[in-house]
């Protein structure tokens, strides 16, 4: 039956035809001048692909693992049925929106970096803790954490986007999905090492929620506020200008 899911995907590929008449947008017209990824070198802009790489590795050590073998933890060591499974997964994300809405919100209103931090340390703590709970415990905590950590999710996902001159973003997140992808596996590593050494699947994923709570301090310490400035502000070399020292 879950097979059945991926197929309805193909579909989408209906809307290509659609998506190839779209207009391209007038910043990236005006950005014309071709460029290296040799320029991501720069000292402000190696430091924003360090950070955004940092934080694309510290959010997946944690959260792909939890997704990953959140089944095999459930029916593994709580013992529950494939269909309490299910219900689980739908009870416990649904509320995620609430965060998500709220999120949005605030990261225009109060700041980029407070939501993120906040986000991240608060859903981390709370999604690891469901890893060695039990009962109603462990349904609370995954509900909250999943409120939680989508919470921060607008906020830490912008800054990809925001931190880079509209020629150079697709070559800088390129990286940051790469960093991101090393961080999976090496989760998922260290939670295999866990099992192999005895332990449940849950105490190894509940040990790598230190990768967000990290980046919290991360987040609110080294990145910049972007929160009210238009893409040009934070990038001025989009408008022909040299890039300036001291944006962050």
């Amino acid at each position: 039956m879950w097979r059945v899911l991926f197929f309805i995907t193909i579909f989408a590929l209906a809307l290509l035809w659609s998506v190839r008449r779209l207009a391209e947008s007038q910043r990236f017209q005006q950005a014309s001048r071709p460029r290296s990824l040799k320029e991501l070198n720069q000292p402000k802009l190696r430091s924003r692909l360090i950070l955004i790489s940092v934080a694309a590795a510290l959010v997946n050590v944690f959260f792909i693992p939890a997704s990953q073998f959140r089944n095999q933890y459930l029916t593994v060591n709580r013992h529950y049925l494939p269909y309490q499974v299910s219900l689980f997964t739908l009870f416990t994300n649904l509320p995620a929106g609430i965060g998500l809405v709220l999120g949005s919100r605030l990261s225009e209103t109060r700041g980029r970096r407070g939501v993120a931090s906040l986000g991240l340390a608060v859903g981390g703590v709370l999604y690891g803790l469901a890893f060695v709970s039990s009962g109603y415990w462990l349904i609370v905590f995954a509900t909250l954490g999943s409120i939680a950590g989508t919470f921060g999710v607008p906020a830490i996902s912008v800054f990809g986007p925001e931190l880079f001159p509209t020629k150079l973003r697709s070559g800088a997140n390129v990286i940051a999905t790469v960093a991101g992808r090393i961080g999976s596996a090496v989760g998922l590593i260290l939670v295999g090492v866990g099992r192999a050494n005895g332990l449940s699947y849950g105490t190894p994923i509940a040990l790598l929620m230190l990768g967000p709570v990290v980046l919290s301090v991360v987040v609110l310490i080294f990145f910049p506020e972007t929160m009210g400035e238009t893409l040009e502000e934070i990038n001025p070399d989009d408008l022909g200008n040299d890039f300036p020292k001291g944006l962050i």
